[in-house]
């Protein structure tokens, strides 16, 4: 009894390349996912936290009965308060310290006019909004950017002293 060679049950080498090619590619993309989704969540958190202290110091300037101030750079903002005149920063320690962003953020601001803010690298004397002690705020457009120019999100604040933000990501 001969039995007939059987042919082999393998994989050829083209078979295994393509297999390859198909999960590199699939972990690619998972990767990506996963790597927007961070940076998506760190944005609405970003978002979240400044409409936080947007509402803190509007609320603050009716409890003091002093104007609260937002000094607004192109990597950061922080906070003042109107007193004899002179704007001094509030403590650097609490609700509204020095905020930072990362270096591949910057923020843009408009005004009431529509006209683009000076968003220097440095703070000015004078800040950018103000929250009044009568509730009422500066009109502005507050958006945060990546350097390349791709807005991710924008915060609006009325005369009103209403904000509203919405999440404008093209990615």
């Amino acid at each position: 009894m001969f039995l007939s060679p059987q042919p082999n049950k393998g994989f050829t080498l083209i078979e295994m390349l393509v297999v390859i090619f198909i999960v590199g590619i699939m972990a690619g993309l998972v990767t990506l996912s996963i790597r927007h989704d961070r940076i998506s969540g760190q944005v609405q958190a970003e978002q979240h936290l400044l409409t936080e202290l947007f509402t803190l110091g509007q609320q603050e300037a009716m409890i003091r009965s002093r104007s609260i101030g937002v000094f607004v750079r192109r990597q950061g903002l922080r906070f003042g308060i109107l007193q004899d005149e002179t704007w001094n920063m509030l403590p650097a320690s609490g609700p509204f310290r020095e905020r930072h962003l990362k270096q591949d953020y910057i923020y843009r601001l408009l005004l009431a006019d529509n006209k683009l803010a000076r968003v220097l690298d440095i703070y000015t004397d004078e800040p950018q909004i103000i929250f009044y002690p009568s509730g009422e705020s500066t009109s502005f457009s507050l958006f945060l950017e990546k350097l390349n120019g791709e807005q991710q999100w924008l915060m609006e604040g009325d005369i009103y002293g209403d904000f509203s933000s919405s999440d404008d990501s093209h990615s």
